[in-house]
């Protein structure tokens, strides 16, 4: 009997985590996308998930509030994370979420 690799787990992030990861680095919540970034969990994102990510960061008045998100970094940031993740294609926003023995909310 083999030992198998036990992928990790998947995870959905909301758009408040992002944003918040993107105005503080080094906050909490930065630290679920060092798990993303060290693999310990799988990022689950979909072509909504990137819009409305992509559309909160870009607000006129998140951005006249928080300059810093005008940053290189921030795009960067995004770009990574995006490219790491598990792309679902076909997921409309607000779709429900099947839950499995495998995938459970917590």
């Amino acid at each position: 009997m083999g030992c198998e690799e036990v992928p990790p787990p998947r995870v959905v992030y909301d758009c408040s985590l992002f944003l918040q990861a993107a105005l503080k680095r080094q906050g909490p919540d930065a630290a679920c996308f060092d798990l993303v970034e060290a693999g310990r969990v799988q990022l689950v994102t979909s072509d909504a998930v990137v819009a409305e990510v992509r559309e909160v960061h870009s607000r006129p008045k998140l951005l006249r509030k928080y300059p810093q998100l005008a940053s290189p970094w921030v795009a960067e940031f995004l770009d990574a994370v995006f490219a790491r993740a598990l792309h679902l294609e076909g997921v409309r926003k607000g779709s429900p979420m099947r839950e499995t023995p495998k995938t459970s909310r917590i």
